[in-house]
């Protein structure tokens, strides 16, 4: 029995360890919005009991998470094999409008003369951990050194499959400003992005980028990577907007 007892300790303490150091020991993770960016969310007018808090609130229990990834309609969704298509080709200048999708949400969009790229996830795995959790069901069609430059990276929420750390860093290298969902920032600045390269936006803010209005709009989702942060960061749907010209990006969750 106490042989027992000293496993199970030994166990649990291992288990506060890596849990108290887990944003240290899997940096993919992220951080955590401290300071002025943890207040700037607590005076969003949607936070509510230590939470941000949607106006139509998704159904965020356990078992509805549970049975969106292994019941019926998620094994109806799953291809046999991976799929794939040929690369897209872009012309050296962007276009006028032109939007070139590349598998879940990452799309590019051309817009009078700029090129903005949505939820950049280049990974083989929606996950903290490399080679763990779910695949891609699509070939990355394009690799990243071949994709052209962008002006700015849109992350709409904090989820693996639309925010991805080695897809952050490598857009972050080259110049691109990112414009994000307010406590976001806090995971860029983790991986090394300058605060010179990020635009955090709440709700119905705005961004001028270019000739180009951003506007951050609600979305009917939530946010979190990891059990303890969930609804810690607005989820969003981005708007680009041009004279008569309106392109929305909606975002959905795979879950």
């Amino acid at each position: 029995m106490r042989k027992f007892i000293t496993i199970t300790f030994s166990f649990v303490v291992i288990l506060v360890i890596v849990f108290a150091f887990r944003h240290q020991l899997v940096p993919a993770i992220g951080s955590p919005s401290t300071d002025a960016r943890l207040e700037r969310l607590r005076l969003q007018p949607n936070f509510t009991d230590g939470r941000l808090r949607n106006d139509l609130p998704p159904d965020e229990s356990l078992a509805a998470v549970i049975q969106s990834i292994t019941g019926e309609q998620a094994e109806a969704t799953s291809p046999e094999e991976t799929i794939s298509f040929p690369a897209p080709q872009f012309p050296k200048e962007a276009a006028n409008l032109a939007v070139t999708w590349l598998g879940h949400s990452t799309v590019i969009l051309e817009m009078e003369g700029q090129r903005i790229l949505f939820d950049p996830m280049w990974s083989s795995n929606a996950s903290p951990i490399e080679g763990v959790g779910p695949k891609r069901y699509l070939e990355v069609p394009i690799p990243l050194n071949d994709v052209p430059a962008v002006e700015a990276v849109i992350i709409s929420h904090d989820h693996y499959d639309h925010l991805d750390v080695d897809s952050v860093q490598h857009f972050a290298k080259t110049g691109a400003i990112f414009i994000v969902p307010i406590g976001i920032g806090a995971h860029l600045e983790a991986w090394d992005v300058s605060q010179k390269q990020i635009v955090e936006l709440g709700w119905w803010e705005e961004h001028v980028l270019g000739s180009i209005n951003i506007v951050c709009t609600p979305a009917r989702h939530f946010s979190g990577r990891e059990v303890t942060d969930r609804f810690g960061i607005l989820d969003k749907q981005l708007k680009t907007l041009k004279e008569r010209k309106a392109v929305t990006v909606l975002r959905k969750s795979i879950l």
